[in-house]
């Protein structure tokens, strides 16, 4: 698997939308767009990408994901520039997304370390190859950055999610399975609960729910930390969404901590503890949809 870097520059092509496919990555876990490569022929389904805004605004790293399909020639993207003939593209499972206008981002001035020398970071096209020692301290200092252990690919998703004969969707009692706005409620009751339980036993809790990091709450005690994703029930029974990212964390993150809330926003609501190997054991998981688009490009 290589890795490449792939440009977005927002004054030559307004991503109008972006907020919208960030809304469904982090409902899904990933969310796939197609992207131009540039002049590159070496770029092929399950390679690494990298999404770095330049441009006038923000800079710096907003994006990365996996390669899901081979190059395919198709209208250029850029307005007056699809008489000059066809450019390359590909789809990409974007597996993190910020938006540069409204969220912190991994900046520019970031790439000028030494360990990112070796890398041309000012390539004004898509599909230069990032080298693979590069690829690897980029890895890192990304997924530090998000406040995971591992940033999680398209390959950890897909086998992160389960098909378990005997699960039905239809529960007695849950979390998600009301309105929206109910249902954000009970989320917000559920993390009221565990933050109060965490700060009662002297732990030190901070909130990571906008960070999209795969759980949320980071809490430590002494020199121990625990990842905590949160889990609003309204009623007593143990059935809840969890999306492929939260799921794909609990895997790779050995810090990862469960807590399911049951009764959330009641008076004494009950809190339930499990280790990210007790979640894969006890639970039975199951895709319930997938996200779909037109092709425009």
């Amino acid at each position: 698997m290589a890795t490449f870097l792939f440009t977005w520059n927002p004054n030559n092509w307004h991503w109008e939308n972006l907020d919208q496919q960030i809304k469904i990555r982090n409902r899904v876990g990933v969310v796939r767009e197609a992207w131009s490569c540039g002049v590159s022929k070496r770029i092929h389904q399950g390679d690494r990408a990298f999404l770095l805004c330049q441009g006038r605004g923000p800079r710096g790293i907003v994006g990365s994901g996996v390669v899901a399909t081979e190059q395919v020639d198709d209208k250029h993207w850029g307005k007056g520039k699809a008489k000059r003939g066809k450019a390359s593209y590909v789809e990409i499972d974007w597996d993190a997304l910020i938006n540069p206008n409204k969220n912190v981002i991994f900046e520019r001035s970031r790439l000028n370390q030494p360990a990112f020398s070796e890398m041309f970071w000012d390539a004004q096209s898509s599909g230069t190859q990032i080298p693979d020692a590069v690829a690897k301290r980029l890895e890192a200092a990304w997924a530090r950055f998000r406040g995971v252990a591992i940033a999680p690919t398209v390959q950890h998703v897909k086998s992160a999610i389960i098909v378990s004969p005997g699960f039905s969707p239809t529960p007695k009692s849950g979390a998600g399975f009301g309105t929206a706005a109910s249902n954000r409620a009970v989320e917000k009751a559920g993390i009221r609960a565990a933050t109060k339980h965490f700060k009662a036993k002297r732990w030190q809790v901070t909130s990571v729910e906008s960070s999209n990091c795969g759980y949320d709450l980071r809490c430590t005690l002494r020199n121990v930390s625990k990842h905590v994703e949160v889990k609003g029930i309204k009623g007593k029974g143990e059935q809840f969404f969890i999306t492929a990212n939260e799921l794909a964390t609990a895997r790779i993150d050995p810090a990862y901590e469960l807590c399911l809330v049951l009764q959330a926003g009641a008076t004494r609501p009950q809190l339930k503890h499990y280790s990210a190997k007790e979640l894969l054991r006890s639970f039975q998981l199951e895709p319930l949809t997938y996200s779909a688009r037109l092709r425009t490009r």
